[in-house]
């Protein structure tokens, strides 16, 4: 799913205006870009379930940035009635510059709001977190939250994913009745273990 993500914010700015060799680069960039996020952010341990961070926020970047990169000139015209230059493989004009302050404005326009809302959140709620604590977590928020077990399908397969790893790479078995987790003699090899050294 994070592929057909990356894949649509990649086009979003570009579509109408680059011809499609540069949709092509703008993709193979964008899916390098991403595999980096994600990996920088989960390495980092951040709390992004959605990899949020690594497809809207660097992807979204990239797309505005692929604009200035290589629009062409006539599509510019035809699409927005706007007479430019184009991007810079075709004359190294300024669409560049204002392609990165779009950006940038952009970024800073989502970051403010997001932090006004996280405020108001925490107003309104008072005292309440926005994350729920680590050994609500480790229980599960069925159990911690709602005070029940998981739903039927998820109990009788006797399988969810170590909460220790944020990668979810690792299948764990719980012995529902015992509140016990045993962990499978053959398990699959984490990638990304060495990144918590960074």
């Amino acid at each position: 799913l994070v592929g057909i993500r990356s894949g649509l914010v990649a086009s979003s700015a570009i579509a109408a205006v680059v011809e499609p060799w540069g949709g092509f680069v703008t993709g193979v960039i964008m899916a390098i870009l991403v595999q980096l996020g994600l990996l920088v952010s989960r390495g980092l341990r951040l709390d992004d379930p959605a990899d949020s961070l690594a497809v809207h926020c660097l992807g979204g970047f990239w797309s505005v940035i692929c604009v200035g990169l290589w629009a062409k000139p006539e599509l510019l015209q035809e699409v927005y009635g706007v007479t430019s230059s184009g991007g810079l493989v075709y004359s190294g004009g300024p669409l560049i510059g204002m392609q990165a302050i779009g950006a940038a404005v952009i970024f800073c326009w989502g970051l403010v709001n997001a932090a006004i809302l996280c405020i108001l959140t925490k107003f309104f709620l008072g005292a309440a977190p926005l994350r729920v604590s680590s050994e609500a977590e480790s229980t599960g928020l069925d159990r911690a939250r709602h005070g029940g077990p998981a739903p039927e399908d998820l109990r009788t397969s006797g399988q969810a994913t170590d909460p220790d790893n944020m990668n979810g790479l690792v299948p764990i078995e719980y012995d529902l009745s015992a509140g016990s987790k045993v962990i499978p003699s053959t398990p699959r090899r984490n990638p990304f273990s060495g990144l918590n050294k960074l």
